[in-house]
């Protein structure tokens, strides 16, 4: 779906990462079959940073020619010996069982009330993002032996492109098709995680109002899909609706 380079940033500018050197950041280059996606997803990450759980740097950047979305890796620390922290996906299942309840044991386990909250938000996130499979949330693993959830990553609105059937990569309270999915399917998803009503909806509210506050703010790039903004205000819109 999206062609990927590697590059870290040095005092001489860009650099190959060769032998196993740590890059430093991602670079997307414009996609011919879908040229509006790298541009979609800068938008996003604008919304992800203002609800914290993106709080890396990313921007469109032009390379020889070429637009590029360029994305600071967050999984990087200087006191580690090669720069790299650890970073394990929730694809690392046996037996293909994946599920949001699974990972939000995991998540409850390591980094309590803290990283539920996070999850929430992620699931919250009112973009479109239907490729948000296992392997799209992950742990980061710091030198300190703790864990916890990793930034949110891959946040591309895919809703309008021809198609795409509407269905998300795993189930929110048994419901996969993006359209029928309503406030009261993250709140009875996050009480399988344990969260109670009342942090549940605090959750929920701060982070529509939040995403609703960005995007009346926030432009999306002159080269985002037309009418980008209006989805997603539609998607907060039926969110917040108590029907």
């Amino acid at each position: 779906m999206q062609e990927k380079v590697l590059l870290a940033w040095g005092d001489e500018g860009w650099a190959q990462c060769l032998y196993g050197y740590p890059s430093t950041h991602i670079v997307k280059p414009v996609s011919r079959p879908h040229p509006d996606m790298i541009f979609n997803e800068e938008y996003a990450s604008r919304l992800a940073r203002a609800l914290g759980v993106a709080p890396y740097a990313t921007w469109i950047e032009t390379l020889e020619a070429t637009d590029a979305l360029v994305i600071e890796r967050y999984d990087r620390d200087d006191v580690m010996p090669d720069r790299r922290l650890h970073q394990e996906d929730f694809n690392q299942e046996h037996g293909g069982r994946a599920s949001l309840r699974r990972i939000a044991a995991v998540v409850a386990a390591v980094q309590g009330r803290e990283g539920l909250g996070q999850l929430l938000v992620l699931l919250t996130l009112a973009i479109g993002n239907l490729d948000m499979y296992a392997k799209n949330i992950s742990l980061i693993h710091p030198p300190d032996g703790s864990a916890r959830l990793a930034s949110a990553y891959y946040m591309a609105p895919l809703l309008h492109y021809p198609g795409i059937d509407g269905r998300m990569a795993m189930a929110i309270n048994d419901v996969y098709e993006h359209s029928r999915l309503r406030r009261e399917d993250i709140f009875a998803e996050a009480a399988r995680w344990g969260m109670s009503d009342v942090r549940a909806e605090e959750v929920v509210e701060q982070t529509l109002t939040i995403i609703r506050t960005t995007i009346v703010q926030e432009e999306p790039h002159a080269r985002a899909a037309p009418g980008l903004r209006d989805l997603i205000e539609s998607t907060v819109a039926r969110l917040r609706s108590p029907d």
